[in-house]
């Protein structure tokens, strides 16, 4: 996807991981949303317990790049938002995968500004898509990762503008993306900081 920078230079962006989905089966789903703000549209990535890697810069990083080099337009400026936790965002992966996208890959995204949410911040806009999904959840059973997908789905049917992405589609067993150990691979292009907290 290529840019066209008269019409669309700025994608802003926000993303979050927190939301687990406890089913009536006693299985569990993980749910990371991207957001982006000027199309009010939000992809929900729905990881099934047993495909999960956990929370922390693998997961994030991973599902973050998915949804940039798939869904975000190459040569946009991006401005970042994302959730104040240390554990999954304000770590050195983070910066340092983004250092990357701006300064080694600049065909793909040439400026990049992220910014963190104050603490006890009200107005972030995948928590409000999780609260509306919280809702939806209450109101029926919920046995499998098939009740939240697709157009009947718990994820599409409270707003339009919600998309699901699931790491392996349960009807037809297709892998979507893939964890991705960047953690290693961004030691390969940069010494550590001092002064970023991991």
């Amino acid at each position: 996807m290529n840019c066209d920078c008269e019409r669309f230079c700025y994608s802003k962006i926000s993303f979050n991981n927190a939301l687990k989905i406890n089913l009536a089966s006693k299985k569990k789903i993980e749910l990371f949303s991207v957001n982006i703000d000027s199309t009010r549209r939000q992809h929900n990535f729905l990881i099934d317990e047993y495909f999960k890697v956990g929370k922390g810069p693998y997961a994030v990083i991973s599902m973050l790049d998915y949804y940039l080099r798939t869904h975000v337009p190459l040569g946009s400026m991006l401005i970042l938002y994302c959730d104040n936790c240390a554990d999954q965002n304000k770590i050195r992966d983070i910066i340092a995968y983004l250092t990357y996208l701006a300064k080694l890959e600049i065909f793909f995204f040439p400026e990049i500004d992220l910014y963190f949410m104050i603490a006890g911040h009200t107005k972030f806009s995948p928590d409000e898509n999780f609260g509306n999904i919280k809702t939806c959840l209450m109101k029926a059973d919920n046995f499998s990762i098939l009740d939240l997908i697709g157009p009947h789905g718990v994820v599409q049917k409270f707003a339009i503008n919600n998309m699901e992405i699931t790491y392996k589609n349960p009807n037809t067993g297709q892998i979507n993306f893939r964890w991705r150990n960047w953690k290693k691979f961004l030691e390969t292009k940069f010494s550590s900081c001092n002064g970023i907290q991991k």
